[in-house]
């Protein structure tokens, strides 16, 4: 059953689906920096193995179809092989990377749906690289456990700044339900994550 909604489609001539997007998801946004705070203590090597796994789950049973889609309007997209860095860095910290799909993973069915999943999981990778630096000082890891917060390659703002080009290239020909399917879609990504988190007690 489709979401309902709650007024994320363009609100003005002016607006870019960018700007549509992140006002949309900016409580949630808010929520999850605060559920990944560094400066409260609590981070150890085995909630940093929670973080993974929870990421994982939502991020495995996506990938391929987010791609597929993007795909259809942007024949240059490329999928970002993100279960296989999370894969190899519950590996190197002697962690399972057997996982369940996330149980609140949106159906990703149209490239509108695409580009709303893709925003919260590129948009994420920013901030992974502080968690990254932080982690591996505080926890005196090895570097090789951060694959998937710092990816060899594009540098993130760099990455980020051509996804949010795509982003904005699409939703200048796009429909008012695709801007609304975006921003409905990025919504229910922060919810799977949310749930995974507490689903690996990632308190």
């Amino acid at each position: 059953m489709r979401e309902t909604r709650s007024a994320p489609c363009r609100a003005s001539q002016t607006s870019s689906l960018l700007d549509v997007v992140r006002q949309a998801t900016g409580s949630a946004h808010r929520a999850l920096e605060a559920r990944l705070d560094l400066n409260d203590g609590s981070w150890t090597a085995e909630r940093y193995v929670a973080f993974l796994r929870a990421t994982l789950s939502v991020i495995q049973p996506l990938e391929d179809t987010i791609t597929r889609q993007l795909q259809l309007v942007d024949r240059t997209a490329v999928g970002d092989r993100a279960s296989e860095r999370l894969t190899h860095d519950l590996e190197r910290l002697a962690a399972s990377a057997s996982v369940q799909p996330a149980a609140l993973a949106p159906s990703i069915d149209t490239p509108a749906q695409a580009f709303g999943a893709a925003y919260v999981l590129r948009g994420s990778l920013l901030g992974g690289q502080i968690i990254a630096r932080t982690l591996e000082d505080r926890l005196h890891l090895d570097r090789a456990c951060f694959t998937y917060l710092r990816p060899d390659g594009t540098p993130a703002g760099e990455a980020w700044r051509a996804f949010t080009a795509r982003l904005n290239d699409f939703g200048r020909s796009a429909s008012i339900a695709d801007w609304d399917d975006a921003a409905s879609t990025a919504r229910a990504m922060f919810r799977a994550f949310d749930a995974a988190f507490t689903d690996e007690d990632f308190a």
